[in-house]
């Protein structure tokens, strides 16, 4: 899925399966029961398991509506947990 540029704050969570996020070409694998926070600006590329059956939801938001002190405190949060 993708390349695409990422609009908004977005979280990314992993049911089952596997999937590798290619963002700005550094791959991050994201593994079951694990989030993704995907940040605006940033190229990206998902590339789901072939050999596995694999189940994400997601929520997100448009930066716009976060206050200025919201943003800068997503930039130092780490990208998966």
């Amino acid at each position: 899925l993708g390349p695409r540029i990422q609009a908004y704050v977005q979280l990314v969570f992993l049911h089952f399966g596997h999937v590798d996020i290619h963002i700005d070409d550094t791959i991050h694998p994201l593994k079951a029961n694990n989030v993704q926070l995907l940040l605006p600006g940033h190229e990206e590329y998902f590339e789901f398991a072939d050999d596995q059956e694999t189940l994400h939801s997601y929520v997100h938001i448009a930066p716009s509506s976060l206050s200025a002190e919201v943003q800068e405190r997503l930039e130092t949060l780490p990208r998966a947990i």
